[in-house]
């Protein structure tokens, strides 16, 4: 699910109108698969004004709310008021929108026609008996007033029955599905959501003409109003009644209402596991209008490919471009933003120098332009390091193309000229151009001060086939285009979702895919690598020998600190046993994973993987030894979580996992020089912790405490004590504090060896996480880390003396009594004994803590909220 978007506000006097806003809210990489229904993309971007509000998204067929047995649902022979709004995305089955008590109760289900009824004691109670087409939003109310039952659809009143059913049941409340294990749920096994669902007790209203415009209210009598806002899982109800989510429920932003945020801008599909065309959509030309940039066609109307642009992402459809069954997707979204993207339509009259209005609010770095009715024409590209008398055809190999008649005229802020080339200007003929910005010493003016640069369009020189490039963006990228300046060279696109491997071992690759034709993803050896400031290109496969190549970047996010724990951390004990890479659904982006066996049957040892290494290699938190390759793997390559198909045991398993974000969680793939050196990061604030390890030969994991200084350091891998950082050579650390852009290793080759490479995890406390340290008194300790709800997350050793690198959670528990801990440095069971208790501000050690709260020695601590 996307985290709900928030503009951040515009530093005083900042000008052009993309001051504050975030990568997240203009840019995304969402990778799905398809269902051949209407399913639902939730990327965050602001496209469109439709489907604003929130709702609850039910994940699997039983996925549901369960809400405790209460009089409050008893409605008895009375009158009542009942209102939800549904969506669902296939009719092909029985889908149950809510029920209490199966059989004996009252339930609402959708029928395999599109149809619905309300079934009441075993029998039907009122029936909707017009088919309502999925992939849609509708809103339902049923009213009961003196004995006469009445249903409204979308505010219109559908049908008219009789009814003195007694409503009573003794059974839960439950939304989405029902609890007797029949899988009937509103997901269908495609995509469900509800929204706004309310019970009024005792008397009845009836919806305005044409349907609710906005959140419902808890009006007289309401007992119960869920499936709202930014909080679907409350009751707004004076009821307050306490809502379980069963079967991954996640919130979404998803609604049936129109919204007023919507902005506009492109969206780029591409199938990743098969041939298909390069597919684009913008909100100019309209949903359904699609042109392929492998393809000189003119637009063609797709009425089951990109269906709606949301607020909040858009809707496709199951056509092959978009969303065939278990067709691998990947969409690019660009939102209309100034010093960002923008989208301009325009009808060519022929002449020379004609001038064509944008909002981009900044020169273009690069432009595309298409004609998209009329006759066949080429995908025309300008850019900033070809200039105007140049340019390049995205839908082939060819080599850049001196010519006059494409843009005579460098673009300004306001304007770009074409000239009379048919491509880009004949008489009468539709074009449609897309222009992207070029951010230069912070006049993006994006971020949380309004001074930073997301989009980068530049170009570099391969001196031959061995070398590497580095290219210094001044950020992070997170999508790179490349195309080299000479012919039969494809035009690459690479991204860190679908995996590029930084620093990696032989035989791993980057998955590459080619906007001038409709293959496959490719994952082979391209030799990118991602670094804290820009990108390094290696070998020859993106051009060869002495060739220019002109790139476009776009920034990786988010640039602001998280303001909930739950985006960017997550907690879940599973039962092992997967026999292919299973979902499990963490609700974001996961940048680092730890998983270890979680059971007091037997030890396990810590796993490490993460984005940058890729998932087939890991590293262990309780051993020496090198980066590992495994066929058993690590799967990044999805928006909500990661797949699994290494624990493919019977045990448990408990997974710990970072999302990379500003002042909270970093990581940095580096090369040993064997000179003392600065590493780069994008921390945004000084690391309080940092844990370093050789990637590529056996050695240990060395850690840095702030509390500890930039002398000393701790051994993740080990139970020693806090000593001198002179480990078989200089001081790890140089002696040199890190900085909010740096930190220091010297040229002790335990940290930086010429020629090895290393991987660094960052750490700092937010409003989110805490890194500190406390002496223990053995007696009853709070540990305040600033926190309103507690810690889900407790990471302690002590540092005066030897001692093990305990973690506790919230899924195995920490609670009043005993509480599971496991060793990040060893490979024991579980244990348990009462370690840790609860405490909103953070956590509480009680007494002695099991040896983590003894009195006079000295520990460090990491908790998330």
């Amino acid at each position: 699910m996307a985290s709900k978007k928030k503009l951040l506000q515009a530093a005083a006097g900042s000008a052009g109108g993309a001051a504050g806003l975030d990568v997240d809210e203009v840019f995304s990489t969402y990778l799905y698969d398809g269902t051949s229904a209407a399913q639902v993309i939730e990327n965050g971007i602001a496209l469109g004004n439709p489907n604003d509000g929130g709702s609850a998204r039910f994940d699997s067929t039983t996925s549901r709310l369960d809400i405790a047995s209460s009089t409050d649902f008893n409605l008895g022979t009375g009158d009542f008021t009942i209102d939800f709004s549904a969506w669902w995305a296939d009719g092909s089955q029985y889908q149950t929108v809510f029920s209490r008590g199966y059989s004996a109760g009252m339930l609402y289900q959708l029928m395999t026609d599109g149809t619905s009824t309300m079934y009441v004691n075993g029998g039907g109670f009122i029936t909707d008996s017009t088919a309502r087409a999925a992939g849609n939003w509708y809103q339902y109310c049923i009213t009961r007033e003196s004995g006469t039952v009445k249903l409204y659809v979308n505010g219109t009143l559908a049908t008219t029955t009789t009814g003195n059913d007694n409503i009573t049941s003794s059974d839960a409340l439950n939304i989405g599905d029902d609890d007797s294990g029949t899988g009937y749920g509103i997901n269908g096994g495609k995509q469900g959501f509800i929204s706004n669902f309310r019970i009024i007790k005792g008397s009845v209203v009836t919806p305005p003409s044409g349907g609710y415009t906005s959140d419902l209210t808890a009006v007289s009598g309401t007992v119960l109003l869920t499936c709202q806002g930014d909080t679907p899982f409350v009751d707004n109800s004076s009821s307050s009644h306490s809502i379980t989510k069963v079967n991954t429920v996640t919130a979404s932003e998803f609604g049936p209402f129109t919204g007023s945020s919507g902005e506009g801008g492109l969206v780029w599909i591409k199938r990743r596991d098969s041939t298909e065309h390069n597919d684009l959509y913008d909100t100019v030309r309209g949903a359904t209008k699609d042109l392929r940039t492998n393809a000189t066609s003119a637009q063609g109307t797709e009425s089951n490919g990109l269906q709606a642009f949301n607020s909040n992402g858009f809707t496709v459809g199951g056509d092959g471009l978009v969303g065939v069954n278990g067709g691998d997707y990947v969409s690019w979204t660009f939102r209309k933003a100034p010093k960002f993207f923008d989208v301009v339509t325009y009808t060519g009259d022929g002449n020379a120098d004609r001038q064509i209005n944008h909002n981009l609010g900044s020169v273009p770095g690069m432009m595309i332009v298409k004609k998209y009715a009329g006759s066949t024409t080429r995908w025309s590209v300008y850019h900033r390091s070809l200039g105007t008398g140049k340019f390049l055809n995205l839908d082939d190999t060819a080599a850049a193309v001196t010519q006059s008649d494409h843009w005579q005229t460098a673009p300004t802020a306001t304007q770009f000229t074409v000239e009379t080339n048919g491509n880009v200007n004949n008489n009468g003929d539709s074009y449609v151009a897309y222009l992207f910005a070029h951010n230069d010493s912070g006049d993006g003016e994006f971020g949380p001060s309004s001074d930073q640069d997301i989009i980068k369009c530049g170009s570099y020189t391969h001196p031959n086939n061995t070398s590497t490039v580095s290219v210094n963006l001044g950020f992070e990228p997170q999508w790179i285009l490349f195309k080299a300046d000479q012919a039969t060279v494809n035009w690459y696109i690479f991204d860190v979702m679908r995996g590029i491997v930084t620093g990696g071992l032989s035989g791993d690759g980057d998955a590459a895919l080619f906007p001038n034709t409709n293959g496959a993803e490719n994952v082979n050896t391209f030799g990118i690598d991602v670094t804290s400031t820009g990108f390094d290109v290696a070998g020859y496969n993106i051009a060869s020998s002495g060739n220019n190549v002109i790139y476009m970047a776009i920034r990786r996010g988010p640039l602001a600190p998280p303001e909930s724990a739950t985006d960017v951390f997550g907690v879940n004990e599973r039962l092992g046993g997967y026999p292919t890479p299973t979902l499990i659904n963490t609700g974001n982006v996961v940048d680092l994973l730890i998983g270890k066996r979680a059971e007091s049957s037997g030890g396990g040892e810590t796993y490490f993987w993460d984005r940058l290494r890729g998932g087939t290699r890991y590293l262990q938190g309780d051993s020496t030894a090198a980066e590992t390759g495994s066929t058993e793997y690590i799967e990044f390559d999805t928006n909500e979580g990661f797949r699994e198909g290494f624990f493919n045991t019977s045990h448990t398993q408990i997974h710990w996992t970072w999302k990379r974000a500003p002042s909270y969680f970093d990581v940095c793939c580096y090369s040993g020089t064997g000179s003392a050196r600065t590493v780069n990061h994008n921390l945004g604030v000084a690391p309080e912790m940092i844990w370093v390890k050789k990637r590529s030969a056996g050695d240990d994991w060395f850690v840095y405490v702030e509390s500890l200084g930039n002398t000393n350091k701790l051994e993740l891998n080990s139970t020693s004590a806090s000593g001198g950082a002179a480990v078989g050579g200089n001081q790890l650390w140089n002696s040199t504090t890190p900085t909010s852009s740096v930190f220091s290793v010297s040229d002790n080759p335990r940290v930086n060896d010429s020629g090895e490479t290393y991987i660094a995890y960052l750490f700092a406390s937010s409003n989110v996480s805490k890194v500190g340290s406390y002496t223990g008194t053995g007696s009853d300790q709070t540990i305040d880390c600033g926190f309103t709800n507690g810690a889900r997350f407790v990471l302690a050793k002590r540092s005066s003396t030897s001692g093990i690198w305990g973690v506790f959670d919230t899924a195995r528990g920490i609670v009043a009594g005993n509480d599971p801990l496991l060793r990040l440095n060893a490979t024991n069971a579980e244990s348990s004994s009462d370690y840790i208790d609860p405490h909103s501000s953070g956590f509480t050690w009680p007494g002695e803590g099991g040896g983590f709260n003894t009195s006079g020695i000295t520990y460090i601590f990491y908790a998330i909220a």
